[in-house]
């Protein structure tokens, strides 16, 4: 089981995740989904990633 980043395609929340090798993402500490009540995650690749500290900046 691998650790990755995860967003919320909901509202755009990010987390540590936990990637089992079903190929899901899952926010580590919780059994459910994003605490907005989604369960639409997806794992941020480096492009996501980039997005992200642009917009930060």
């Amino acid at each position: 089981m691998n650790r990755t980043l995860c967003r919320c395609r909901d509202c755009g929340s990010v987390y540590v995740a936990r990637k089992p090798n079903d190929g899901s993402v899952q926010i580590i500490g919780t059994d459910a989904g994003c605490p907005c009540g989604s369960e639409a995650l997806s794992e941020m690749t480096s492009e996501t990633l980039d997005e992200l500290s642009e917009s930060a900046t």
